[in-house]
């Protein structure tokens, strides 16, 4: 687990049924939802050599070239200081790992 970073996963893809297994995945994996094709977690995605094999499974089958997901890290401070316009109903504490359970 990263103690500085944040990462960002986010999502293009074109089937349907492969959006909800990517975002099924994740899920399983640890990660959070904060937007229907953006997840955030304290990991890397590609350090689970698992999880990123089933990742590129959905994006490497040719039948939608412009298909991706893109992973990409960014400070928790940045991640703390963002700005948003409209509903936000996730815990940012939670998000950053500051606190272990999310409370609704």
């Amino acid at each position: 687990m990263n103690k500085k970073n944040i990462f960002l996963i986010s999502y293009d893809i074109s089937d349907n049924k492969k959006r909800a297994k990517i975002a099924k995945l994740l899920e399983r994996s640890g990660y959070e939802r904060i937007q229907y094709s953006v997840f955030t977690g304290l990991m890397a995605p590609h350090r689970n050599k698992e999880l990123w094999k089933r990742l590129q499974k959905f994006t490497d089958t040719g039948e939608y070239p412009e298909d991706k997901l893109i992973s990409f890290a960014i400070s928790k401070t940045s991640f703390r200081n963002m700005k948003i316009i409209g509903s936000f109903a996730a815990d940012l504490k939670y998000l950053l790992g500051e606190k272990h359970t999310e409370v609704f």
